[in-house]
């Protein structure tokens, strides 16, 4: 007799490490043996010396980097909140084979973090919902986790469980995304003309960037997604952000090594009610005892 989370692994894993890889693209990538230049703010930081400079809502975007993505940072903060659904879709050549991923919850913005309510949605395998308040996370994995939350402490080195969902709550903070890209980014580029999205005309924007010279706590967050899902990054990642007059995202898609990602962005600064399960909805150690 004896206590383990091993068995969790496998039906945990599978699904969220294709959502991993695909969100935590743009947090680093291959190269770690490269010096990258570190970025030495946080997004809130970056946030809070921008707030005044970020353009009125009908104002045209310098289109540099660092312009751009400053204005987001404020915007982001200033709402505090989103709702999000995010469907993840592999095809035929892809380690994982013909498959899609559909999470959808909501997100709240921290002093560098984000707490999380994200309900998972995978063919084959029972419905899942994760929550992360504080660095600590809650897994419903339905029968599996017998109706109740498996409780994992992110920053536990112990915890395979942990180890693997290191960057699962960093991923739903696009500040922080957006901070790290700033001096990796190639090129930001408008495509098209405007178009509604959510009620909002949202202009997008490709973004080209070299994941080599992305910071290095970034590149080992994402290798550890890499370990774990069997997936390489190229060393370029082209994003296009819809983005509205108010400098919120409204929608992103990213596709890499045959995954395609599509995130939709909706009820800036009013976001869904993120708390954690009562304490009788939570897993105890005996009942992990196998």
């Amino acid at each position: 007799m004896r206590t383990t989370r091993r068995p969790f692994l496998v039906p945990l894993t599978v699904p969220l490490a294709v959502v991993l890889v695909a969100g935590l693209a743009a947090c680093g990538g291959p190269g770690a043996d490269r010096e990258a230049p570190v970025a030495q703010t946080t997004a809130s930081a970056v946030a809070e010396e921008v707030v005044e400079e970020a353009p009125a809502e009908d104002a045209p975007v310098d289109l540099t980097p660092e312009t751009l993505t400053k204005a987001m940072i404020s915007a982001q903060t200033a709402a505090g909140s989103y709702d999000v659904s995010v469907l993840t879709t592999s095809g035929p050549e892809s380690r994982f084979g013909e498959t899609s991923v559909q999470m959808d919850g909501s997100v709240k913005l921290l002093d560098g973090r984000a707490s999380v309510v994200m309900k998972v949605v995978t063919p084959g395998l029972e419905a899942m919902e994760t929550r992360v308040i504080d660095r600590v996370m809650y897994l419903n994995m339905g029968s599996t986790t017998q109706g109740k939350f498996l409780r994992v402490d992110m920053d536990d080195p112990s915890d395979p469980v942990a180890a693997s969902m290191r960057g699962f709550d960093v991923q739903f903070d696009i500040r922080a995304t957006l901070e790290a890209q700033v001096p990796a980014i190639l090129n930001v580029t408008p495509l098209g003309e405007p178009e509604e999205i959510d009620g909002v005309m949202a202009q997008a924007y490709v973004l080209v960037t070299d994941l080599t010279l992305l910071p290095p706590d970034m590149v080992a967050m994402l290798e550890e997604s890499q370990a774990v899902s069997g997936i390489n990054l190229p060393d370029t990642l082209t994003e296009t952000y819809w983005i509205g007059p108010d400098r919120l995202i409204r929608k992103s898609v990213s596709e890499i090594k045959g995954m395609r990602t599509e995130r939709l962005f909706t009820n800036w600064g009013k976001g869904g009610l993120i708390e954690a399960p009562p304490e009788d909805q939570i897993l105890s150690p005996e009942d992990l005892i196998t």
